[in-house]
């Protein structure tokens, strides 16, 4: 369950980039070869040079893709997420969690935030 966060200054938006493969998917009903996994992401993030004074961001979201391209591929995914983040040197505690399976990931960034 591998993946990699950005953030972007201008929009204003945590980027969360994870393969497509990564997941387990259902059937979603009455999409006849549409797959839906659901994702959960939570960030703790840590001002710059404050520890005990962080914030926490948590959203789960649904990525429908068709059957046919899960096939022998390991296409990228791209989640965003809206996140006004101070200035400076922000680390960010990230944990992508696969709903519909077991799998766990928690990877530890350093943003330079920008205003």
């Amino acid at each position: 369950l591998d993946f990699d966060l950005e953030y972007d200054n201008k929009t204003r938006e945590v980027e969360i980039v994870v393969g497509t493969k990564n997941f387990n998917y259902e059937e979603v009903p009455g999409e006849s070869g549409t797959m839906m996994a659901k994702i959960k992401v939570d960030l703790i993030v840590y001002p710059p040079g404050q520890v005990e004074n962080f914030f926490k961001f948590s959203e789960v979201k649904s990525i429908k893709i068709q059957k046919d391209n899960l096939l022998g591929k390991n296409a990228a995914v791209s989640l965003n997420f809206p996140l006004e983040l101070p200035a400076g040197k922000v680390k960010i505690d990230a944990v992508v969690t696969d709903i519909l399976g077991d799998a766990v990931q928690r990877k530890f960034f350093t943003i330079n935030s920008k205003k």
